[in-house]
């Protein structure tokens, strides 16, 4: 029964869902448009959707070994393939005049998603934890209050990446690292160009 909450919890908090609920709740609060925020939430799972769609056929084709592309072999592909649909999505954001909050954090998770690639190539890291750790941090910063409370999702989705064996606690452990560190430098870049 455990193993089974954990791969619910581990679904529901993905990084292809962290970032639809993400984009629309950023564009709602930076915009106050229900229909804007709706509008690039829903772009935004297009782009997801063209992800999931790659980690599909690759796993057809033998690209990778499981939805999660946990071997870190395997993520050779994916990471090249996630910033060149990155790259179009900013072309499209800038194109149909985006909230500068959507454009900009992309943007900067273009470097983000880079140095991931690299740290992935000596050891492995949790793509969940990254984005759940990122996620919550950049929200309680910004947006304090009971935002505060995401953070409880940080254990929440690292017992679920353990018990599902998705990662191990050092895969996890990297992953939380690297999705602080780079929430917090992020926070800082967007103070700077305020």
């Amino acid at each position: 029964m455990q193993k089974i909450i954990a791969e619910i919890i581990s679904y529901l908090l993905n990084p292809a869902i962290l970032a639809v609920v993400g984009v629309s709740y950023i564009t709602y609060r930076t915009t106050l448009n229900f229909s804007i925020a709706l509008f690039w939430g829903t772009v935004t799972g297009v782009f997801a959707a063209i992800v999931a769609g790659f980690i599909i056929y690759g796993m057809r084709e033998g690209l990778f070994s499981n939805i999660d592309v946990s071997k870190r072999n395997d993520r050779y592909y994916l990471y090249p393939f996630i910033l060149m649909v990155m790259a179009i999505f900013i072309t499209i954001s800038l194109m149909w005049n985006a909230p500068a909050s959507l454009t900009s954090a992309i943007i900067f998770l273009i470097p983000t998603v880079m140095i991931f690639q690299i740290i992935n190539t000596k050891i492995k890291g949790s793509i969940h934890m990254a984005s759940i750790t990122g996620a919550a941090v950049g929200f309680a910063y910004y947006y304090a209050g009971w935002y505060y409370l995401l953070l409880l999702l940080v254990p929440l989705v690292a017992w679920a990446r353990i018990k599902g064996k998705k990662h191990t606690k050092n895969e996890v452990i990297i992953g939380t690292i690297f999705g602080a560190v780079f929430a917090i430098i992020g926070v800082y870049i967007v103070q700077f160009f305020r």
